[in-house]
């Protein structure tokens, strides 16, 4: 099996790419909001702190997901290396799982040193372990994994450039999916219903996986919606990475 060292390859490959500074941006950026609500929300600060920290580290995982997920097929095919990797006794469907666990890896990494840095500043503030906020930080990792299976998915068929921006619009367009059962029912013309509704079916759903609020304001939350959205999340990078193969086996780089 070539998979385990396609991923290593793939990991370090990414991890040259000064990934890392945007793990100590973030740091800089969190710990000065701290302060700052300090001053500019009294009572509410340590919430405010919890969401702004949270909705950051998913930002900054998206940015890091869809970069390793576009760029890692892409650079391959862009400096010709894939011909001799291709050569070498190494299925397709290896190197497409290959590259979407090293990525994921990538992406998964800088989400843990984002997640140790925020959970510590967020302790010394509560002055107490704030482990319920993993419950987020988990299902934001799903997330991003879902992206990391798109972008893969786009590299294989459009330039990194093009693939950047369908992994963004999926993104953004994700988190929306919700209000298209109401355009559906306000929409005129039997073509918008059409469209509307293949998007509502076909794209995931990337609003399930934001329980940010409930967990900032330490709302119960059951394990088995939980655990259904882990479920759901998986289904969907494991689609993508059959379709990056699919398309990957139709594709001539002799």
């Amino acid at each position: 099996m070539n998979i385990w060292p396609i991923a290593q390859s793939s990991f370090k490959e990414s991890m040259r790419q000064k990934i890392l500074y945007v793990i100590v941006i973030f740091s800089f950026i969190t710990i000065l909001s701290a302060l700052l609500y300090k001053t500019l929300a009294i009572n509410q600060e340590v919430k405010l702190m919890k969401d702004v920290g949270l909705a950051a580290m998913v930002v900054l995982g998206v940015l890091v997901a869809i970069f390793t997920g576009t760029n890692s097929i892409s650079r391959e095919i862009d400096s010709k290396t894939i011909h001799t990797l291709l050569a070498k006794p190494v299925k397709r469907s290896e190197f497409v799982l290959g590259k979407f666990l090293g990525a994921g890896l990538t992406t998964l990494f800088n989400l843990a040193i984002m997640t140790i840095g925020f959970l510590i500043i967020v302790a010394i503030v509560e002055k107490g372990a704030p482990f319920y906020l993993l419950k987020a930080i988990v299902l934001t990792a799903v997330e991003l994994l879902i992206l990391v299976s798109a972008s893969i998915f786009f590299s294989t068929i459009f330039p990194q450039a093009i693939s950047t921006i369908f992994a963004l619009l999926l993104f953004l367009v994700g988190h929306v999916t919700n209000l298209l059962p109401y355009l559906i029912s306000k929409a005129e013309t039997i073509g918008t219903k059409i469209i509307a509704s293949i998007f509502y079916y076909l794209l995931p759903n990337l609003q399930y996986f934001n329980l940010r609020a409930e967990v900032v304001n330490n709302l119960s939350i059951p394990v088995s919606l939980i655990l259904l959205t882990i479920i759901y999340g998986i289904l969907y990078a494991a689609i993508g990475v059959v379709l990056s193969i699919f398309v990957i086996r139709g594709k001539d780089f002799a």
